[in-house]
């Protein structure tokens, strides 16, 4: 805060500067220092000081991670660790003088991790300790098998942007906008990581199709939801294979890749929904792939 209270900033108020003042305060979070500023302290207060975990063999460690304003931490079921964490976090509260919503935190374990073990995490943590994570940043975390009520909330949004009202009150044109507006800003951000149920993609197409009052897609550049779906898949089996430094790959890459081939496809019985969507898009790419030797000097 040192290097913030000792700069004077102005404001442009009906385009006239208006004089300097020093903050002493902090800065406000559109600021853009804001963001800056936030990564560094949470980088120092934020380093290890805990023993780390390993999501898969010979994989990258995890203790923190971070983005934007939201963090989200990683150590191991043990009471020291935990409470190692919990003062680190009242550290933070005392220097910076921010408060940690416990509202909106959550705390959750491993299928592992026994009832007793638990038990003493949450006596030691502040955080409530919960079975579901629910949403983060408008995407569904989910453990396990996928059910149709992940994406009620998903196909809920859907609906309430496509009313009837607004059907009535446009013409077909601004119907086909209104779509494409709701197709690129609420279903881009699941479809990407997440592999849809043929019921949702089916009730999406559906949805739309009322919309339109029973006309077809063709020649009003609206795609299939399921179609929509792969291509944003198809990217991540991209960057998997161009983008090996990224994090997510590294991790992804050795707990389910390890020293085979990302082409071999290998089945789990209870993958990640991540890794679930990467799968299908791995079916869709090897089905529109021909293999041939070219010449000499020429990849194949």
């Amino acid at each position: 805060m040192s290097y913030v209270r000792s700069s004077n900033l102005s404001v442009l108020w009906n385009d006239i500067k208006t004089g300097h003042f020093t903050p002493s305060r902090g800065l406000c979070q559109g600021n853009p220092l804001s963001p800056y500023l936030f990564v560094l302290y949470m980088e120092i207060v934020l380093s290890v000081v805990w023993k780390p975990i390993q999501v898969s063999k010979g994989g990258p460690q995890l203790s923190h991670v971070l983005f934007v304003d939201d963090v989200m931490l990683f150590c191991e079921a043990i009471t020291e660790h935990v409470k190692v964490v919990m003062d680190t976090l009242e550290e933070f509260c005392s220097t910076s003088g921010l408060r940690i919503s416990t509202i909106k935190s959550k705390t959750i374990c491993s299928r592992m991790v026994q009832g007793e073990r638990k038990r003493e995490i949450q006596d030691i943590s502040t955080i409530k300790l919960v079975m579901d994570l629910g949403h983060n940043l408008g995407f569904p975390l989910v453990r396990g098998r996928v059910s149709r009520n992940v994406y009620n909330d998903f196909v809920d949004k859907v609906s309430k942007r496509l009313a009837t009202w607004k059907e009535n009150i446009l013409n077909k044109a601004g119907r086909a906008c209104l779509v494409k507006s709701v197709t690129t800003t609420i279903l881009v951000y699941t479809m990407q990581i997440h592999y849809l149920l043929t019921y949702v993609c089916n009730r999406l197409d559906k949805m739309e199709t009322s919309f339109l009052r029973g006309g077809r897609f063709g020649g009003l550049g609206i795609r299939e939801a399921r179609l929509t779906n792969l291509a944003l898949l198809d990217k991540l089996v991209w960057n998997m294979l161009h983008n090996k430094y990224k994090l997510w790959v590294k991790i992804l890459s050795r707990k389910y890749i390890g020293n085979t081939s990302l082409w071999m496809n290998k089945k789990y019985n209870t993958p990640s929904i991540t890794w679930c969507g990467i799968q299908h898009a791995i079916t869709n790419f090897v089905a529109g792939y021909s293999f041939c030797v070219g010449s000499r000097g020429s990849s194949i």
